[in-house]
């Protein structure tokens, strides 16, 4: 890995990087033991990256559990809104601003799965 980083003009930080191993298998072999600047490197299951929550075995619970969590605390911003009076075009704007982004983001790599 350093020699690949260092031929391609990479620098890359070790406390940083993660290693997934992307498995269909029930019983999935144990990673290899790759190393970076001779520390090895950690193992997980689930990595977010750039927002998107991708997962050792590519399905989406971990993504959309994260976006309705966001999107439903924000729906309750939303519910006392309405509670206080808010008009039904300053509702929409919220609702268009704050919360429809969350759902929407990235969703055509998701939601053709």
């Amino acid at each position: 890995l350093n020699a690949w980083s260092s031929k391609n003009d990479m620098t890359l930080n070790g406390e940083k990087c993660k290693l997934m191993m992307i498995s269909f298998m029930r019983d999935c072999p144990p990673p290899p033991a790759i190393s970076l600047n001779d520390k090895p490197l950690e193992y997980t299951n689930n990595a977010c990256i750039l927002g998107l929550w991708l997962s050792h075995n590519l399905k989406w619970d971990k993504h959309v559990e994260s976006i309705t969590s966001k999107a439903s605390s924000r729906l309750f911003l939303l519910k006392k809104l309405k509670r206080y009076g808010l008009p039904i075009d300053d509702l929409c704007d919220f609702y268009q601003c704050y919360i429809r982004p969350i759902l929407e983001y990235a969703a055509p790599v998701w939601t053709s799965a």
